[in-house]
């Protein structure tokens, strides 16, 4: 439906399936299908739980974008997600679907984000 999104509680060490929603909560946040999806880690990122690179848009456009999320508990049925990090310099040279992305660290041990492998175009039609 892509607007569906199953959580893990680590805490809890319960899932959770249902919409997700951002700011305006009669809109569900939809997340591009085909994307790559990096998990981060809180202790050393503090504006984003997930980096979401590429994907095909609900018009079938592939997207050249990263953007990060981040997910809270707004009660105990609903998920909010909201886009903590959207950067020009982030922006991929061309649209990339079907592809993988990771965190990896460079020779001065900086963390990058490497996007590797995947379809490249502006749309699926």
């Amino acid at each position: 439906m892509k607007t569906d999104i199953l959580y893990f509680d680590h805490e809890k060490n319960t899932w959770d399936f249902g919409d997700v929603t951002g700011f305006d909560i009669n809109q569900p946040l939809m997340l591009p299908e085909n994307a790559s999806m990096v998990p981060l880690d809180n202790s050393q990122c503090e504006h984003s739980d997930v980096f979401i690179t590429g994907g095909i848009d609900k018009y079938n456009n592939v997207l050249n974008w990263t953007m990060g999320l981040s997910f809270a508990k707004e009660n105990e049925k609903s998920l909010l997600c909201q886009m903590s990090l959207s950067n020009n310099d982030m922006i991929l040279p061309e649209g990339r679907m079907m592809h993988g992305s990771c965190i990896v660290k460079n020779a001065k041990d900086e963390p990058r984000l490497l996007v590797f492998g995947g379809k490249t175009g502006n749309s699926i039609d």
